[in-house]
Formats: structure tokens, sequence, C-alpha cells
């Protein structure tokens, strides 16, 4: 680690901090404005597959910074900047549930009818 080059670029990245407005377990949101010369809104959440992040109301591309943070390239100006966080594989955890739940409660109805 170049500690010069790093203590130089966090001194930039710190002129355009993220003031958050609302937040919950899963929801970071807040308005920042970048200065001039900057091209990146960096920030200390470990990057992960499952973050989704919105400028101003449209989808931007999250990169990952230093093989560890999450980043997101943005312009000069005032910005609302929205980070969502969703495990990649809710939808299918979600599913197979809902699906073991429904085959065990027609198991059950049929068991009970065939005792009978």
């Amino acid at each position: 680690l170049n500690e010069r080059q790093f203590v130089q670029s966090y001194a930039r990245l710190s002129r355009s901090p993220l003031h958050v407005t609302k937040h919950n377990e899963r929801m970071i949101t807040g308005n920042v404005d970048i200065k001039s010369g900057q091209q990146l809104l960096m920030t200390t959440i470990p990057y992960a597959s499952g973050w989704r992040v919105s400028i101003d109301g449209r989808q931007a591309m999250p990169v990952k910074v230093a093989n560890t943070f999450l980043a997101v390239p943005i312009s000069q100006g005032h910005h609302q900047v929205s980070f969502k966080y969703t495990p990649p594989l809710l939808g299918t955890g979600a599913f197979i549930s809902v699906l073991t739940i429904t085959v065990c409660a027609i198991y059950f109805v049929f068991s009970r009818r065939r005792v009978r």
C-alpha cells in the first residue's frame, strides 16, 4: 500500500461525504455534493454482488475498489444516492421454502385422509 497516495486519495474523497437521510438494515439513502475532479463515490461498504445503487433515480454500476470496498462512478454536482442490498439467492430460497411447505401440507392432508 502506497501510504502517501492513500492519504492524498482519502483527503480528496472526503471532501464530498454522503449525508445519510434514511437507512435501515438493507438500505442507505443520502445526498452528496461531488466536487470538481472527482469521478468516484467511495464507501467503506464491503463489496458484495447483492448491492444495487441508484443515483438520482437511475441505476448505477457499483465497482470493487482496493479489492474490498464498494464505489460508484459519479459526475460532478448534487446527487441523491441510494444503496440497496438484497441477498443474491433470496428469491430462490423463498421459492424453495414455499414449495417445501406446500409439499409438506399436501402430504399431511393426504396422509390424514388415508388413516380414516
